[in-house]
């Protein structure tokens, strides 16, 4: 046996492994290493880079470990892995004892990045969806120019609808725009209506004369009048009411050409405008006004009845027809002067008509003819076995304003009418609409409805509640817990961040949590440095 340095025993294969332990606290240690993991990342392999960089933080020094935690997330982000790099964010903010806001919403968007790119088109849509919390954020808006040009038609109609919502309209304007000019008449018809929207919400919030207008709402609805398809006709023709003092004239005009459904559908919104001109209008385009089971000649008498006394006995007689279409289109054409004088058969279609819409046309009729005896039919209605005729007729004596809190109590047991009573009870129900609410949070059918009405309101005290959902190891329902979510970002507190943080991780209400973590940090003020959110 030789001796080693300073005359010591030490077998000469020792020597390199005394040396490296001395020299360890330099960087001479065995194991993967931060450069490595930089190298596979750069290499382009995140997954591995993570891998790497998750054995070597564990048994690297205190001083390293942020570093490394912090490139294992930024490998997890990579990787399009971001509940992985979800857990390596908790680890850093144990290790700095607060959260970071950049971090923070550099996950979230990741969660909705992932969702909106996925390859499965449900996972895209409820992606899309949830980017109607995010406001003006631009990388909000950098998804919906994604989510526009998506293969499925659903998740770019999504895309509208959240376009619509940007509170910044200049950048709405353009989402939709695009929109307009999609293959897909049903995307179409969604960004018509947002761009409807858009405008009506400019002129007024602060329209002022000789403010340029972000579109041309009425050159839009006109040229969707000649849309190749009739879905979007129909849409524009119920827009033009609200785009032009010349609606009137463009209406008589589409009663001119066309399909039937559009010319139907234009003289019935000639028939809001105008009760007295719409007969005429429809008999100088040369339609048909009488006659055996043409819908459009069934519309047509029921038109001519406004004005003539001899025409509603044969309307009479159409609202009881065999055939479904005349039914219809005569309960339709009804809505005005004429319904007055025929309550009793339209009452009787109301209740008591086989056929869903004929029930609801004739119900409108009476709204809008005979508003005295609208009240009591629908009153009648909501005990209707059908869901939509209750909910119809709960509609419109919420909107008569003849439904008070008593009967918003009532009404939150029934799954066709939870959601607008909730909605109401938040709104306008007072101290004993929220407990009202507060007890439904234990009925799952009315919880969804119920949290998303407090969280519209922004309700602090619901809070907790909204917290001990989301923390329950009882519930399971997404939609529970996506209305929970919505809550904690509604009215919720920076200190329910690691709460979102974990139902991230875990799902299934991950989106909702991505998108809640993203409001909360917009909406709450920046805490000062070093604070903790423990």
């Amino acid at each position: 046996m030789g001796r080693g340095p300073h005359g010591s025993c030490v077998p000469p294969a020792v020597w390199p492994l005394l040396a490296c332990l001395a020299l360890a606290p330099a960087g001479c240690r065995s194991g993967p290493t931060l450069d490595e993991a930089q190298a596979l990342l750069r290499g382009g392999d995140p997954a591995a880079a993570l891998d790497v960089a998750r054995r070597a933080s564990a048994g690297a020094a205190p001083e390293e470990r942020a570093a490394l935690r912090r490139f294992a997330f930024q490998a997890a982000i990579a990787a399009g892995l971001p509940r992985e790099a979800a857990r390596e964010y908790q680890l850093l903010r144990r290790l700095a004892g607060r959260d970071d806001d950049g971090l923070l919403g550099e996950l979230a968007h990741a969660v909705l990045r992932r969702a909106v790119t996925s390859d499965d088109p449900a996972r895209r849509l409820r992606g899309v969806e949830a980017l109607e919390l995010l406001g003006a954020d631009p990388r909000a808006v950098a998804l919906l120019r994604t989510a526009r040009t998506d293969a499925r038609e659903e998740v770019r109609a999504a895309a509208a609808r959240a376009a619509a919502a940007l509170p910044d309209r200049a950048a709405a304007a353009e989402q939709l725009s695009v929109g307009v000019r999609d293959p897909s008449p049903w995307v179409r018809r969604r960004a018509l209506e947002g761009l409807v929207g858009l405008e009506a919400d400019a002129r007024r919030l602060d329209r002022r004369p000789g403010d340029q207008r972000l579109v041309d709402a009425g050159a839009l609805v006109r040229a969707a009048l000649t849309d190749p398809d009739e879905d979007v006709r129909l849409t524009a023709v119920g827009l033009v009411p609200r785009v032009t003092s010349a609606a009137t004239a463009l209406l008589v005009q589409e009663l001119g050409r066309g399909s039937d459904a559009v010319r139907c559908a234009a003289a019935l919104e000639l028939l809001r405008l105008d009760p007295s001109a719409v007969t005429q209008a429809w008999l100088s385009h040369d339609l048909p006004a009488a006659g055996g089971d043409d819908p459009v000649a069934a519309l047509g008498l029921a038109l001519r009845a406004h004005g003539d006394g001899a025409a509603l006995a044969p309307a009479r007689e159409a609202l009881r027809a065999p055939a479904y279409g005349v039914r219809l289109m005569t309960a339709r054409g009804l809505a005005g002067p004429a319904a007055a004088r025929l309550v009793a058969p339209l009452r009787a279609a109301a209740l008591d008509d086989p056929v869903r819409p004929v029930r609801a046309a004739a119900l409108e009729a009476l709204l809008a003819g005979a508003p005295e005896e609208a009240p009591g039919v629908c009153r009648r209605a909501l005990a209707h076995a059908d869901p939509g005729t209750r909910r119809h007729a709960f509609e419109a004596l919420e909107a008569l304003g003849a439904l008070g809190p008593d009967d918003m109590v009532r009404h939150l047991g029934d799954p066709a009418l939870t959601d607008a009573a909730a909605r109401w009870l938040a709104a306008r129900g007072g101290e004993p609409g929220f407990q009202a609410l507060v007890a439904a949070l234990d009925a799952p059918a009315a919880a969804e409805a119920a949290l998303e009405a407090l969280a519209e309101q922004g309700d602090r005290r619901m809070r907790a509640r909204f917290v001990e959902l989301l923390t329950s190891p009882g519930r399971a329902d997404a939609r529970v817990l996506r209305a929970a979510a919505l809550g904690v970002a509604r009215c919720g507190e920076a200190i329910d961040r690691p709460l979102l943080l974990a139902m991230l991780e875990r799902g299934p209400a991950d989106l909702a949590a991505a998108s809640a973590l993203l409001a909360l940090q917009a909406r709450a003020p920046r805490e000062p440095a070093g604070v903790t959110t423990e």
